[in-house]
This record gives C-alpha cells, structure tokens and sequence, in this order.
C-alpha cells in the first residue's frame, strides 16, 4: 500500500466558532467573529454533505469563497491567529497603516489591522 505525501497548511483563511445553526441546518449559520461578537454566515446545505458539526466547530471561508467545516480540534491544532504566530518578523515599522509582518518559517507576510484588533 502506497503512503500519501506529508503536506504543510500556510494559507490565511477566515473562520468563526459555530454558535447557532438555521432550522434544521439550514440557512446562516450564526459564528462569533473577530471581537467575539454573534454573526451570521449564509451557507449552503451541501456545506454540510460530509456530515453535521457541532456546537464550538468552525466554519471556514477559504480565499476563492469556498466554505466548509471543521471539527474544533482538528481547527485549533493545525490554525493560529496570525499574531499568535511566535516565529513573526517585523519588516517595516515605519509603515503606519499598519506593520507589515513576514513569517521567519514559511515566509507569509501580511499587515496587521489595528481597527480590526480592538
């Protein structure tokens, strides 16, 4: 029997911890966002072809707008919040609409929102 590749995630995705779902697991699915506040999230029922989450799972919106779910555990082991990263790099402190911050491992660079942080 042959073995499957070993594979490393870097991609930024949105994602919220599910809090309510629609009637019977349809409609928006209400998430808490990135204050911690309730939001709702439209998706679709084929969101949930592979099975049902439970309360505490995530929703996850990928880059293209795809959307899935995630077991809890399977989420909080294999993502970070982007400033939990311990291996971050300022690269330009002079820039005030937000530091730049490049990953000393993978190499992923983004800004850092302060509105979005407070």
């Amino acid at each position: 029997m042959s073995q499957l590749a070993d594979w490393k995630c870097h991609k930024i995705v949105k994602a919220g911890k599910i809090l309510a779902f629609g009637p019977g697991f349809n409609g928006p699915v209400t998430v808490e966002d990135v204050h911690g506040a309730e939001c709702k999230v439209e998706v679709t029922p084929n969101v949930f072809a592979r099975g049902r989450p439970n309360l505490g799972d995530y929703i996850v919106i990928y880059e293209d707008g795809y959307k899935s779910w995630s077991p809890a555990k399977a989420f909080e082991e294999g993502y970070t919040r982007p400033t939990d990263c311990p291996y971050l790099v300022e690269t330009n402190p002079t820039d005030m609409s937000g530091e730049r911050y490049r990953c000393g491992v993978c190499g992923l660079s983004f800004y850092l929102d302060y509105d979005e942080m407070r």
